[in-house]
């Protein structure tokens, strides 16, 4: 499979991501891509879902947000920080949410 195979079927997860669920959890880009049957290697893991998070930006008016496990909102992520697409042990992760989403 080529790099833009893997990146058009990780933007379709996101997109239907998205639509089914109204949010999207930076983890899932690696996990989605790790969990193919013949997943890429590591480092075009992070540089497909680097791509996919600018596209899916492109696309939709979004956010990026820290929200601890399950879902407990907690703060927008700062201007400029750097991207982490696997899940923290301790529960706190990055998500993309619309850009109208109010914190329940």
């Amino acid at each position: 499979m080529t790099g833009q195979s893997y990146l058009q079927l990780l933007l379709e997860d996101i997109e239907e991501t998205l639509d089914l669920e109204g949010e999207a959890a930076l983890y899932e880009f690696s996990w989605f891509l790790r969990g193919l049957g013949s997943p890429p290697s590591e480092p075009e893991i992070d540089r497909l879902s680097r791509e996919a998070f600018t596209e899916i930006n492109r696309r939709y008016q979004l956010r990026l947000v820290w929200m601890g496990w399950p879902t407990a909102y907690l703060e927008e992520v700062a201007d400029g920080h750097e991207l982490d697409f696997d899940f923290d042990e301790s529960g706190r992760h990055m998500v993309l949410v619309p850009f109208d989403w109010k914190a329940p």
